[in-house]
């Protein structure tokens, strides 16, 4: 699998995390980025679905800080 010019990585690649995971992704993000995820869940299921961040493009940390501040925050106290 390989995105925009991204150096490729395949299904074994992702097989092969054994770290805690946090995807976000922006309300108003390009839909690459949910089909990244998507992909990278169907090599791995056990990678959680991505936190939609409300209202943000794909600078969530810039249009929506208070959500992903906490959520990361939350993530990280977790793991």
């Amino acid at each position: 699998m390989q995105f925009l010019g991204r150096p490729k990585i395949s299904c074994a690649d992702i097989q092969k995390f054994n770290f805690p995971i946090l995807c976000l992704t922006g309300e108003r993000s390009p839909k690459r980025y949910s089909a990244m995820f998507n992909a990278m869940r169907q090599c791995k299921p056990d990678i959680p679905a991505p936190l939609i961040v409300p209202n943000a493009t794909h600078v969530t940390h810039v249009i929506n800080p208070e959500f992903f501040n906490k959520n990361v925050l939350d993530f990280l106290k977790q793991h």
